[in-house]
């Protein structure tokens, strides 16, 4: 990171003072009157919003004063190193929001291999997202959101939207020709929106696409670790976001690096519209999966769904292999979303 900052606004809340003229993140004005009208999900007075447009870091001088601002209800899972928790906001007890709480260093040090590399490599993965979430992309209804960011001397605490634990992998088995065409639609209205900022998401899977709530109606992206962001891809800029305040020049992509690219999620994408027509996750990098590969159920779904999956889907299963993937742009015009 630029400057070994946090990946958010180099202020706290102890430090409100507005950025001068010649601030670096004035530096030059690329947003649309679109990214200025555009409101937060939440009206009240966490998370962002219009008037607080991305959030200020709150820091934490114990760690134990995160129960100031929150209130732990259950254990929602636990990842390599660290945990997940439905919480309650102590000021108001009726918000209740997921926080992940994540050490800055292992508790046992001694453990074998790498293990405190790897714990280097995810924190910095963990910033690279917050920076992201919090300055690149601004708020939208199927992105999950950031609602609050807590650092104490040894964990770093990440509040965001609580949704139902239920993935793209629990959608799959029930999917109708109209439910997936809805799902689909919300998937590539997102990810159209975050190439428009010069975000690639580089890792959209079954587990990476969450549901607001158990009805399964709304989907909600996550995990923008391994993302990556091309400024000259970016036709839109959210409050003036200068890539060389929170990068290093040496960390900034270019197009064409081989490392992430636009048609890379379309080919993501093909691999999910696989699934919901088959019926079951599917992972492509998988060799060892004894199950054939499964065809689509033409009995469930409808020509132009078929026509879409041909244009997309899997290599082996494309009209046309030697064709060029469409663009976000044409997949979005196509008569199955319309």
């Amino acid at each position: 990171m630029a400057d070994g900052r946090y990946p958010i606004d180099h202020r706290t809340e102890r430090d409100n003072r507005p950025h001068s003229p010649d601030s670096p993140t004035r530096h030059r004005n690329r947003e649309s009157p679109e990214d200025r009208r555009e409101p937060s999900n939440d009206p009240g007075p966490l998370g962002r919003n219009e008037i607080q447009p991305y959030l200020l870091l709150k820091q934490l001088s114990d760690d134990t004063e995160i129960t100031n601002y929150y209130t732990q209800i259950r254990e929602l899972g636990q990842g390599s190193y660290g945990k997940i928790y439905e919480v309650q906001q102590r000021e108001n007890p009726r918000i209740r929001l997921a926080l992940k709480v994540q050490p800055k260093a292992l508790a046992n040090p001694t453990q074998g291999g790498d293990v405190q590399g790897r714990l280097d490599r995810h924190l910095k993965r963990m910033y690279h997202e917050i920076i992201i979430l919090n300055r690149i992309l601004p708020p939208h209804k199927h992105i999950l959101q950031i609602k609050d960011i807590l650092i104490g001397p040894n964990t770093i605490n990440l509040v965001t939207e609580l949704c139902s634990t239920q993935t793209l992998k629990d959608f799959f088995p029930g999917a109708t020709n109209a439910t997936a065409a809805r799902i689909f639609k919300q998937l590539a209205t997102t990810v159209h929106f975050i190439h428009q900022h010069g975000v690639v998401h580089n890792d959209l899977k079954s587990v990476n696409v969450l549901f607001a709530s158990a009805g399964m109606r709304d989907i909600k992206i996550i995990d923008f670790g391994i993302s990556a962001y091309y400024e000259t891809m970016a036709t839109r800029t959210y409050h003036n976001f200068n890539p060389r305040s929170w990068f290093a020049e040496e960390e900034l992509r270019q197009a064409g690096d081989g490392y992430a690219s636009p048609f890379g999620d379309v080919e993501q994408l093909g691999n999910l519209l696989h699934c919901m027509l088959s019926g079951r996750d599917i992972d492509p990098t998988d060799w060892t999966d004894p199950e054939p590969d499964p065809e689509p159920r033409t009995d469930i779904f409808d020509d132009n769904a078929l026509h879409l999956f041909g244009l997309i889907g899997p290599y082996e299963h494309r009209a046309d292999p030697s064709a060029r993937l469409p663009e976000l742009e044409q997949i979005l015009q196509h008569p199955w979303l319309r």
